[in-house]
């Protein structure tokens, strides 16, 4: 499918293009580094101040790591991300032995949503500027000062865990309620907390048991904090 639209300004080199699964993914983490090395950069990466940085966390990187999840000796991958308004951010166009046996389809679409605590702006605000925070469940703005307040928060058992997969399930059931083309995976990029295995485990099994059908390919969720994921 060709770019019909001027591509997004800093992002060319993927805007409409097709590109190598793994080409893809070097070009996503070199503009990191490059973007994190840069005056500025960490600071824009964590506020999100401009188009490319928001399109960059949240849609390029999360489809990154889905891609090199996927990519292996039976299915090499194509990603064509794109900037528009159409129902998918990237067409996946896979090959290999996966696909010539049928247990893959030649073409995909990915979907990629956030979810966060609805105040984890405030969380990102704070550390850029002050160089700390705790967690998003204690901290608001100051109506006088405008400055950001963080207290902590301490969670018991299992809480920290289930109140993430209820934001996650919130997410999946939203995206739930739109249209995709068929063969369209929903990629889940959950920026909340740090997960041991056995936490990881324990919010996986709470989504599962609360998604009882969805009409996606597939739901890939994934933890970019300590590289955990997860299939649905």
């Amino acid at each position: 499918m060709p770019q019909t639209t001027p591509a997004l300004n800093g992002l060319e080199q993927f805007d409409g293009q097709l590109l190598d699964g793994l080409d893809f993914c070097i070009r996503a983490y070199a503009m990191l580094d490059e973007l994190a090395g840069s005056s500025g950069g960490i600071e824009e990466l964590r506020l999100l101040t401009t188009l490319r940085s928001k399109r960059l966390i949240e849609e390029i990187l999360p489809i990154a790591v889905y891609v090199q999840f996927h990519h292996n000796l039976g299915l090499r991958l194509r990603v064509r991300w794109l900037s528009g308004n159409q129902p998918y951010d990237a067409i996946l166009l896979c090959s290999g032995g996966f696909v010539e046996h049928g247990s893959v389809p030649r073409e995909q679409f990915l979907e990629v949503t956030t979810a966060v605590h609805p105040k984890h702006y405030l969380v990102r605000e704070k550390v850029a500027k002050d160089g700390f925070a705790f967690g998003p469940d204690d901290i608001h703005r100051d109506r006088k000062t405008g400055q950001i307040i963080s207290n902590a928060v301490v969670k018991e058992g299992t809480e920290a865990q289930f109140e993430l997969a209820e934001i996650i399930v919130a997410r999946i059931i939203d995206k739930k309620s739109k249209h995709y083309p068929l063969e369209t995976s929903l990629i889940v990029q959950c920026e909340a907390m740090l997960a041991l295995p056995n936490e990881w485990a324990d919010i996986v099994d709470s989504v599962r048991s609360r998604i009882s059908g969805h009409p996606f390919r597939e739901i890939f969720m994934y933890n970019g904090l300590n590289a955990r994921t997860a299939v649905l």
